[in-house]
């Protein structure tokens, strides 16, 4: 049978190229399979099996498929698979990967597609109870913190994130194939690469896409179920202007010939948003790569302002999104489709990772966001094959799946190797969820249990990891004095006589009143002695406890610098000259962002905080800075430059409110004397004609150079 090259596989064929992915899933092989929309199945796969891991979307070296996370960092970079081996359409696709892995296709059985791990149960029968499930602690206190900063004003729109990991085994063949057909209007992909995990999900969101000078993105935001009759109200009218203004504000230095067309609704499964779409010409000198990281993180997935909104999120939503809310799709730098990663799952050996977040605004309300969230995570859900399958074989009306239930249940037989059928005849199974993993010892943690399959006559067994073990019901709390981190489990037996152990995704960390940080430690969570003090600044900070010590040394950080989001002192043993903090040019170094925050006796160097905005060292928006030294430059010394060290002052400014009190002299005093205690060569700054006399009175001449100043305009 000869397939068109759009036309999705099915039956027999569907059947082998699912194998075949699942083994390359299960080998670690860094591939790609996706389908635009309207578009050919295609894939990409490098030989060695290895993929580049490039410090930004501009060193990606195609053609390829790029994966970036929400935010880039050491455990989440940018990844891109080459297309050494690579294939488009259907026969193709087959064709290559049977070449790489020809047992995965012979070892195929008629009862479906997967290569000895798909259970869909599990999936099939949470994807509706979540419906039904009230908001999470977890995200009602996250809502809570997001919701402040928005009525304070601190925030014109922020999104909300989270995660839910339930056990489940799925086919990632089958899941990707099955969202191809449910979902033809959306980015279908499926990867698999070291640094970033296994990925499925079907996105409707274009972030930017195109060829040559010719190229288009979408601004996507607003949400409702897709059989909402009702007029779209003013939160989401007013949400999804935010997100085009802000597209058109990030495209005028890069783009000529801006249009835009909408908005108007867009269905994406079991909901639809409201869209706007808009194409454009690059200008002269731009490339498609600035505009990509120009846009991304879209308001749709972060907020504004957009750099406050990411810093905000990363430090205070509660949830790691990794790769959700990132952008994926193939890209060879002058031709690309790249997509915002929603409506995605992370897969893993027995169990799934679902995403969704939601867009906040000082009006919304918490139950609303929280179905949101629930209509969004359906959507990859109804991917997992249930009644999926071909139920005209005569055959199956007798067999039976590998869990040794009926082969078909429900309207139809499902893709894969079992079948749903109904709660009491799925194995005994749950998922174990906690109120909080982090806080201060004392530190009380509420954990429940959730169990799936037969419940009568439960026993639930309560390990808490630091030596307490009690028999109780599927609620339980328990206070953590001593700091430490420590894993809770729980063993549930039925009347039945099955019994199943059930972990909670993430380990407890009662925090120690001070954390220490050292070159050269055990870095031994939670960092409680100089011995197991953490080798980096951030992984203390992240733990929040109420004071940070650090010894000597130069810390690297990444990007968003050290964010102090709660009232941490964040202290240096020994001062300035001996404890830096190092940006690499990357971004701040230091974040303040609580009242009750203090980052004292470092000295900070190349910091990258955004033109125009607050702090290219350090951003205070509450708390202190104090004893800090900013060094702009450091040389090798020669006889005109004996130290090899000079500084610029990148600004003085004082409130309105608080000028002609002194304060502006003061402070540049007291720069100047340190700068004498440094040995510095050269202080330089570029005076405003307000604050010109000042500096003449401290003693600072107008800098005399053979040097003529020029500039150039396009016509």
């Amino acid at each position: 049978m000869t397939l068109s090259p759009t036309q999705i596989p099915a039956g027999p064929e569907a059947r082998a190229a699912a194998a075949c992915l699942d083994r390359l899933v299960q080998e670690g092989r860094a591939f790609a399979c996706w389908r635009e929309p309207g578009g050919p199945l295609r894939f990409a796969c490098q030989r060695d099996g290895a993929c580049q891991t490039p410090a930004s979307l501009r060193e990606a070296r195609g053609p390829g498929f790029v994966l970036a996370p929400f935010a880039c960092s050491d455990r989440e970079p940018l990844v891109f698979i080459q297309e050494e081996i690579s294939a488009e359409g259907p026969g193709p696709l087959l064709d290559a990967l049977q070449a790489l892995e020809p047992q995965a296709a012979s070892s195929q059985t008629g009862a479906g597609a997967c290569s000895g791990a798909a259970s869909d149960a599990a999936s099939g029968m949470l994807s509706e109870a979540w419906l039904n499930q009230p908001p999470s602690p977890d995200y009602r206190q996250a809502f809570a913190r997001f919701h402040e900063r928005l009525r304070e004003g601190a925030f014109h729109k922020l999104v909300l994130a989270r995660s839910q990991r339930v056990p489940a085994r799925l086919s990632p063949g089958t899941a990707f194939l099955r969202a191809c057909a449910l979902y033809p209007e959306a980015m279908a992909s499926l990867s698999c690469t070291g640094p970033s995990g296994v990925w499925f999900g079907a996105t409707p969101e274009i972030l930017l896409a195109g060829a040559g000078g010719r190229w288009r993105t979408m601004a996507l935001a607003g949400t409702k179920k897709a059989d909402d009759p009702a007029p779209w109200d003013e939160k989401n009218i007013e949400e999804q202007g935010i997100v085009a203004r802000y597209i058109q504000e990030r495209l005028a230095p890069f783009c000529r010939d801006l249009a835009a067309e909408g908005p108007r609704s867009s269905q994406a499964g079991a909901v639809q948003h409201l869209r706007t779409d808009f194409a454009f010409t690059l200008a002269a000198g731009a490339s498609p790569a600035e505009v990509a990281e120009a846009l991304h993180p879209t308001p749709a997935v972060c907020g504004v302002p957009k750099e406050e909104a990411s810093r905000f999120i990363q430090a205070s939503e509660g949830c790691r999104r990794r790769y959700y809310a990132g952008f994926l799709g193939p890209w060879s730098g002058s031709r690309g489709a790249l997509y915002v990663n929603l409506r995605c799952m992370e897969l893993a050996q027995d169990s799934v990772a679902l995403y969704a977040g939601g867009g906040l605004l000082a009006s919304s309300s918490l139950e609303k966001e929280w179905q949101e969230t629930c209509q969004k995570m359906k959507t990859a859900l109804s991917a997992a094959c249930i009644d999926a399958g071909d139920s005209t074989l005569a055959w199956l009306d007798s067999s039976r799946d590998l869990d040794r239930q009926p082969r078909v249940s429900g309207e139809a037989v499902d893709m894969g190797c079992y079948e749903f059928a109904g709660a009491g005849d799925v194995p005994l199974d749950g998922t174990l969820d906690l109120s909080a993993t982090l806080g201060r010892a004392p530190f009380a943690v509420t954990a429940e249990v959730s169990v799936v399959g037969d419940e009568t006559g439960l026993v639930m067994t309560w390990d808490f990891g630091d030596g307490t073990v009690i028999t109780g019901s599927k609620m339980e709390t328990h206070s953590y004095a001593v700091p430490g981190v420590y894993q809770i489990t729980v063993t549930v037996r039925n009347g039945a006589n099955e019994e199943v152990v059930v972990t909670a995704p993430h380990p407890v960390v009662s925090v120690p009143e001070t954390c220490y940080v050292a070159k050269g430690a055990a870095s031994v969570p939670p960092y409680a002695t100089w011995e197991n003090a953490a080798t980096n600044i951030e992984d203390a900070v992240a733990l929040a406890p109420r004071h940070v010590l650090v010894s000597n040394g130069t810390y690297r950080v990444s990007a968003q610098g050290v964010v102090l989001s709660a009232d941490t002192e964040l202290h240096s043993v020994n001062g300035p000259d001996e404890t830096v903090i190092d940006s690499a040019g990357l971004g701040r170094c230091v974040w303040i962002a609580n009242a009750g925050a203090v980052c004292d006796g470092f000295r900070l160097i190349r910091g990258a905080g955004n033109w125009g905005e607050k702090g290219n060292f350090a951003c205070v928006e509450g708390g202190l800075l104090s004893n800090v030294i900013l060094v702009v430059s450091e040389k090798p010394a020669n006889p005109s430059f004996p130290h090899g060290r000079s500084g610029y002052v990148l600004g003085v400014f004082t409130e309105e409110s608080a000028r002609r009190q002194g304060i502006a002299s003061a402070l540049m005093e007291m720069l100047l004397e340190k700068a004498k205690a440094l040995r510095l060569d050269t202080v330089t700054l570029s005076a405003s004609e307000m604050g010109r006399g000042i500096y003449e009175k401290l003693g600072f001449t107008v800098k005399e150079s053979h040097f003529t100043e020029m500039e150039w305009f396009p016509s």
